[in-house]
């Protein structure tokens, strides 16, 4: 019982820390910082759990490793975990997730999350920033509002591609640092 209701209370701390960032007004620290080591970083970080689920992390980049933004490490770390957890939940079988760094025209990088899961139904595409919308019967609707938040913040954007049953790519389109 006491395993249960340990599990019960940290989905409860998730739900409610996810409500309060997405209500409470951002404290950003912004800083110079490089986006290809926080995927490395993000990408560390999830490995094993992705080795448990049989799901491949694979990642490229045409940026020469000297992609810079000014942003909030934290909250972009925060973004990619969750782009890489969902694609990770998408794929229960196991499968690939690819995740490529490159410059996009106009002073801006391009993160795309791409995975082989399950799609997202057309019907459902327009709605996935909504907070509180979810289609996944342990989710509770606020992580890529979170997301979409923070990257709104950045002064970037989100472009989301889906083909049901075949897989679901989010690309992250993020202003480059000015000053270089």
């Amino acid at each position: 019982y006491l395993t249960v209701i340990n599990e019960e209370i940290n989905k409860m701390e998730e739900i409610l820390t996810q409500f309060l960032e997405l209500s409470k007004p951002s404290k950003s620290k912004f800083t110079v910082i490089n986006i290809e080591e926080i995927i490395l970083e993000v990408v560390s970080f999830m490995g094993p759990q992705a080795l448990l689920k049989s799901i491949n992390l694979h990642v490229t980049s045409q940026t020469n490793g000297e992609c810079q933004v000014i942003g909030d490490s934290q909250l972009l770390k925060q973004v990619f975990v969750n782009a890489i957890k969902n694609g990770m939940e998408a794929m229960p079988d196991g499968g690939n997730i690819n995740i490529n760094i490159s410059y996009k025209i106009g002073k801006f990088v391009s993160i795309s999350v791409c995975d082989e899961g399950q799609g997202i139904d057309d019907e459902h595409i327009n709605k996935i920033f909504q907070p509180f919308f979810t289609t996944k019967s342990t989710g509770t609707g606020l992580g890529l509002s979170h997301v979409y938040k923070v990257i709104e913040e950045h002064g970037g954007n989100i472009e989301v591609s889906s083909v049901v049953e075949q897989g679901t790519t989010f690309e992250f389109v993020l202003p480059l640092n000015n000053s270089l």
